[in-house]
């Protein structure tokens, strides 16, 4: 895979300036859980404070906290819609059982992928689409060196390394348009397989070499700064996505 220069140079010179925390666990699971069988011990399990990437590794490698007060945390930290999270734990015992799986290392990147992607074709994670379930393989997967790290495969991510190589590694789609002026909203497609996810992530290690940082540093510089003061990169990834947009015949 060949890299596109003035893309990666801009992406060199972009720097994050805080660390995304994330929606409050308790909060989110109680409002997730009104139309579903609240359960008092599962939200004690909880944080009432906004958590880190830090914090919910560490949760992840503890033996005290169950592997669902983990995903809710992970899908919380995510800013999941909270009507998708009630679709999406109204239904647990396959998805739960994979994720199981893959906090104690039965699987590699790709059979976690494959796994979650398999499960969502059958209907059984409903709200979840690669861009969360990629978030619960993050952070699921223990350290294991011949079993590297799946990245999270969101909007951002996805955006940036088909912009970094020149191709559309990951397929996605533009599906409206936003009400802040040009903005384009970009949503990672059921369409991307496990073949596509090893792409990415190998995607993601190529460009943490070249800048001689650690992958996980990568991927959290490619999301970059969000919201009202977005990061250089972000605007950077913005800005070409209008550019090919107006480009392309077809808008997609």
């Amino acid at each position: 895979m060949q890299i596109v220069g003035e893309h990666l140079q801009k992406l060199k010179t972009s720097n994050l300036t805080h660390v995304w925390p994330g929606k409050k666990p308790q909060g989110w699971y109680q409002k997730v859980a009104e139309s579903l069988n609240f359960d008092p011990h599962l939200y004690a399990a909880l944080s009432s404070t906004s958590v880190t990437r830090g914090d919910l590794f560490q949760m992840v490698a503890s033996k005290s906290h169950s592997t669902l007060a983990c995903c809710i945390s992970i899908l919380a930290w995510g800013g999941m819609r909270t009507g998708y999270g009630s679709l999406f734990l109204s239904v647990q015992s396959e998805w739960l059982t994979a994720a199981n799986e893959i906090r104690h290392g039965s699987f590699d990147r790709t059979q976690a992928y494959a796994r979650f992607a398999n499960l969502r074709d059958e209907g059984k994670m409903p709200g979840v689409a690669p861009a969360y379930f990629t978030k619960l393989i993050f952070f699921l997967m223990p350290e294991n060196e011949k079993k590297p790290r799946g990245y999270i495969m969101d909007q951002w991510t996805s955006s940036s390394i088909n912009l970094l190589f020149g191709s559309k590694i990951i397929h996605t789609k533009i599906s409206k348009k936003r009400r802040d002026g040009d903005e384009l909203e970009e949503t990672v497609v059921d369409k991307n397989t496990e073949v596509n996810y090893e792409y990415f992530c190998k995607a993601v290690e190529t460009v943490a070499d070249l800048l001689e940082i650690e992958p996980m540093a990568t991927e959290e510089m490619m999301f970059s700064n969000g919201g009202t003061k977005k990061g250089d990169w972000r605007k950077h990834v913005i800005a070409s996505r209008l550019i090919s947009y107006k480009a392309s015949r077809s808008h997609i």
